[in-house]
Formats: structure tokens, C-alpha cells, sequence
């Protein structure tokens, strides 16, 4: 497949995507239908990669614990939609996409391949081409690729066509290519894997789950939390279907299924009970642990907000440091609803200090805890404009 062609199936996708007011796949955005075409079935396994490995979407589900033949559904992500709302093809991201400039040594590449699938997980000349067809599609049928190469007097041992078909890929391709094997050894053999997928660590494409240590809550992580809902909602303001006329529960439902498929090991829980009553969202680690709360509101006021910033302290426990609210504004000036957030958290009695602003819609303070004035507690505010008609 062509760069220009994979920008153009992920250029509309990501317009369809838009659009969508529930995780799709691309067989439901570009064909309309259920499970993608044989035609189409290896092209949209290599665009998921290239989707994910950007940035460009959300992962909700999908590959291993899908239904739709390993399908993925996704939302789109802030990037991907900067794209559509700019009227822009991602063909340039593409063209200078970092993994191009990778030095792989191919010669080495193969060599570790062929140990594995000469050796430990044995594949057949017809298996091999299938997988090397998810990055070529011109490649025949193996009888018609074998009676070809001893038409031209080439070797037919499966190492010497194995390199060849290789050696004949663009950089593109090879790397196209070596995707596809490795995520297909991957569900036979991963223990075998470690040496040929080190020579593509930068090029990794598959979205996989960050771990949380636990029961520390690293401040990147919190980070990345925020950025998780932050982007989900954002996304969210563009679809008014996702809004319309849900209230506080459904809305904080929505931020769920993003949270739990992004952390390996945690739960996230919607009206979840801790200490003094129950939090609209609770992060836990495996073992049980608080590791993030957070608490989300229809905004209706200042009196509201100092009320909610009081039932958040109420939820908060000595160990918990790290908090969010979250305020589905539902005013049509919402830059007035912004300004006045600033100012009611400064006349907080638990306010110590406004830190930054993260985004222009998300704000970072510092506030003492409720329990002990000499312990600091991060409580970030964000809201997001969800109009009512």
C-alpha cells in the first residue's frame, strides 16, 4: 500500500470518525458495513497501526477481546480532529514520519526472523506470503509466485524467497511488513520475539495499556490521566449526540470506557464509595488502592461549585493528593463560566495557589487538605461546553 493511498482511506476515516457519536471501526466508517472485505481486511490491520501509532484516534476495543474479526473501534482523538476541522490530509505526516529515518539493518532483521519461523514457530512459504500480502498486495498466490520463480530459474527454498520478497519491499513495506509478522508470531510465540522486535522499538505502532505502579500515582501518569479525559471530552464537544439531554451520570460514563481501557491493572468506577459517600469516578490499582478521584458536575453556579469542591474534600482520604472536577457547562457564554471558575477557586477556604493553566479550559491549583492544612492536595478544574439547544 501506497502512502498516498493509506492517507486517503485514513483521511476519510478520520472525517467519518468525526462525525460518529459511538467507537466505530474502519469497516463501519469506509464500508459501511460490519466486517470489513476481503479486499480491504489486511489494508485497514496496517491503518489501525498507523491510526494508533500517531495519535490519531482514541482506542476503546478491539484486536484480541474483539467480536468483529480483531477489529478495533475507536474515537477520535484532539489530533485527528485538528486534522478535520483544518481541512487537512495527513499525507505529509506520513511522508516525514520518524520511523522512515530508522538505520534497520534488514539483513539482521531477517536473520532473527528466520530463527524463529525455521525454528521455534515454523511457517509454511503460503503462510509467509499471506502475511508479506498485508504489505504488498501485488504479491501472487504462492503456486503462481512459485511456478514464476522456476520459470526464471530462481531458488524455490522457502529462506532464499522469504529474503527475496523482503529485499524487493520499499522501506515502507519492510516496516509494514515486519508489523504484521511480528503481531502475528506475537499470538503464537511472544517469549521468542524479544531480539527481532528490539530492532524496531521506535517503530512500535500497537497501542498497549500503561502501567500504573502501584500504590504510588506518579505525577506523569496524572498527568497523562488528565490528558485521557481531557482529549475524550474535547472530542466530545464536537458531537452534540453524546450530550443532548444525558445528565451527570451519563456523561461521566463516557470518560469510563476511555479510563479503563488505557490502564493496565486499574478499574475505574462511576459512583464509587469512599470515605464519606460516593465519587463520581475512582481510579484503583489491582490491590485496591486509591490512586485518583474525581468529580463531575453540570455547572450551576458559584454556590454549586464551592458545594462541589466541599463534597470532593469530603471523598478525598489523607493519602489521596491528586483530584479532579470536572463541569459539563451547559451556558452559551462559556468563556464568562471559565473567568468565574478562577475566581471562585481563589475564594476557596482550601485554596493556596492557582498553578498553571494547563489548556484553555483546564486549570491546575493547589489546595490544602481538608484533614491536615500542612498537606497539599493537586485538584485540577476543567469544563467543557455541552450547550443545551
Amino acid at each position: 500500500m501506497t502512502i498516498a493511498e493509506k492517507a486517503r482511506y485514513i483521511d476519510l476515516f478520520l472525517k467519518g470518525l468525526s462525525e460518529a457519536s459511538f467507537p466505530s471501526t474502519l469497516a463501519s466508517v469506509l464500508e459501511l458495513g460490519q466486517i470489513p472485505s476481503d479486499q480491504n481486511k489486511q489494508k485497514f490491520k496496517l491503518i489501525e497501526h498507523t491510526l494508533e501509532k500517531h495519535g490519531l484516534v482514541e482506542f476503546i476495543r478491539g484486536r484480541d477481546n474483539s467480536t468483529l474479526e480483531g477489529q478495533c473501534e475507536y474515537f477520535i482523538s484532539e489530533k485527528g480532529l485538528n486534522f478535520v476541522l483544518n481541512n487537512e490530509s495527513i499525507i505529509k505526516l506520513l511522508e516525514t514520519e520518524t520511523r522512515n529515518d530508522m538505520d534497520i539493518n534488514w539483513v539482521r532483521a531477517f536473520n532473527r526472523l528466520w530463527k524463529i519461523i525455521n525454528g521455534e514457530v515454523y511457517m509454511s512459504g503460503s503462510d509467509f506470503l499471506n502475511v508479506a500480502r498485508e504489505a504488498d498486495d501485488s504479491i501472487p498466490s504462492y503456486n503462481a509466485f512459485i511456478e514464476e520463480r522456476r520459470a526464471k530459474g530462481q531458488s524455490t527454498s522457502r529462506k532464499d524467497f522469504f529474503w527475496d520478497i523482503i529485499k524487493g519491499m520499499s522501506e515502507d513495506e519492510k516496516l509494514d511488513f515486519f508489523d504484521s509478522m511480528i503481531e502475528e508470531l506475537e499470538t503464537h510465540s511472544p517469549e521468542y520475539l524479544d531480539n527481532l522486535k528490539a530492532l524496531f522499538s521506535k517503530a512500535e505502532t500497537v497501542i498497549k495499556k500503561r502501567a500504573i505502579p502501584t500504590p504510588k500515582f506518579p505525577d506523569d501518569v496524572y498527568i497523562d490521566v488528565l490528558k485521557t479525559i481531557h482529549n475524550c471530552y474535547r472530542s466530545a464537544e464536537q458531537k452534540p449526540s453524546i450530550y443532548d439531554g444525558k445528565g451527570e451520570e451519563d456523561l461521566r460514563d463516557y470518560a469510563l470506557a476511555f479510563l479503563e481501557s488505557r490502564y493496565e491493572g486499574a478499574v475505574a468506577s462511576g459512583e464509587s464509595f469512599n470515605k464519606e459517600g460516593k465519587t463520581d469516578i475512582i481510579l484503583k490499582s489491582i490491590d485496591g488502592s486509591n490512586l485518583f478521584v474525581a468529580e463531575c458536575k453540570v455547572w450551576h453556579g458559584a454556590e454549586q461549585f464551592h458545594k462541589t469542591v466541599e463534597q470532593l474534600f469530603g471523598y478525598l482520604t489523607w493519602r489521596d493528593t491528586k483530584s479532579t472536577i470536572i463541569f459539563f457547562v451547559r451556558n452559551t457564554k462559556f468563556g464568562d463560566i471559565l473567568k468565574k471558575i478562577k475566581e471562585e477557586a481563589a475564594k476557596s477556604p482550601y485554596f493556596l495557589e492557582h498553578v498553571a493553566d494547563r489548556n484553555e479550559t483546564s486549570f491546575s491549583f493547589k489546595f490544602k487538605h481538608k484533614e491536615d492544612d500542612t498537606r497539599e492536595v493537586l485538584i485540577e478544574i476543567m469544563a467543557f461546553s455541552f450547550p443545551s439547544e
